[in-house]
């Protein structure tokens, strides 16, 4: 039940943030963060995160880069579904 209960955790922690990143109706400095934040950190470490140019300011992601910030994401989204997964299970206990 627990890898279950993690699994539906991670995919709508997923699914919330990816709408909240695509829908151009909840676009807001916050979720510009959730994206340009990790790629801040790749672009740092040499890894080539932007497309050449600009638009309107902001250097468009690259395929590298959006593969990086699903990674990181996954990774941070997984880590909360396995937390919050522990501590519904206390407290069923």
């Amino acid at each position: 039940m627990a890898m279950n209960l993690r699994w539906t955790i991670f995919a709508v922690l997923g699914f919330v943030h990816a709408v909240l990143v695509t829908m151009p109706t909840f676009s807001s400095p916050l979720t510009a963060f959730t994206v340009y934040a990790p790629l801040a950190g790749l672009n740092m470490i040499g890894l080539p995160v932007f497309r050449p140019g600009e638009s309107f300011g902001w250097s468009e992601p690259s395929t590298l880069g959006w593969i990086g910030v699903m990674l990181i994401w996954a990774v941070i989204w997984l880590v909360v579904a396995t937390l919050l997964t522990k501590l519904l299970r206390k407290r069923e206990a």
